[in-house]
């Protein structure tokens, strides 16, 4: 029942159905999270399941998987799945992309302002067409930091399989 995960995102996110009750799923997860074995580091906090990779293992681009459990409508529980960055960086990496938006419209403004007061306009208008640039290597910058963090990315994927495999076994 599972869907495929999609490689174009940022942030792949997947959703899973299963016919075992939202409790038991996560008592399954609780149960695998404090195991002697445990190799992640994994917090469940209500109906929600955070898994991360070892504090020794973390690096800057290091990826965490937001795991959701709900009852469900058409089947007993729905698993809601999203691999990303850590929330501080995602918070960083957005808190850019909305400077360089405001940069974008700031300059755009200048340069149609000093347009019509008939004054020169072309720095405004270059710094302008240079954010899409910037934007561009953001885009870059975030695809580079997936790569770098996607052996762990499947480190935590395994774990959840295999945690779903022991319930759907």
């Amino acid at each position: 029942m599972r869907e495929e995960r999609s490689n174009v995102h940022l942030r792949p996110r997947f959703r899973d159905e299963f016919t075992i009750s939202p409790d038991e799923l996560l008592l399954k997860f609780k149960n695998a999270i404090h195991q002697d074995s445990f190799q992640l580091k994994g917090t469940v906090i209500g109906s929600h399941v955070v898994l991360d990779v070892p504090a020794s293992e973390n690096h800057f681009w290091s990826p965490q998987l937001n795991i959701s459990i709900e009852k469900g409508v058409d089947s007993p529980t729905i698993l809601r799945g999203l691999f990303g960055p850590k929330p501080h960086i995602w918070t960083f990496f957005m808190f850019i992309h909305f400077a360089v938006a405001i940069a974008f419209i700031g300059f755009g403004i200048m340069a149609y302002v000093k347009m019509n007061l008939g004054k020169s306009f072309e720095i405004p208008l270059a710094v302008c067409a240079f954010m899409p640039v910037i934007w561009l290597v953001l885009y870059l910058i975030g695809q580079l930091g997936r790569r770098r963090g996607r052996c762990q990315m499947i480190l935590l994927n395994n774990f959840m399989n295999d945690v779903i495999d022991g319930v759907e076994g």
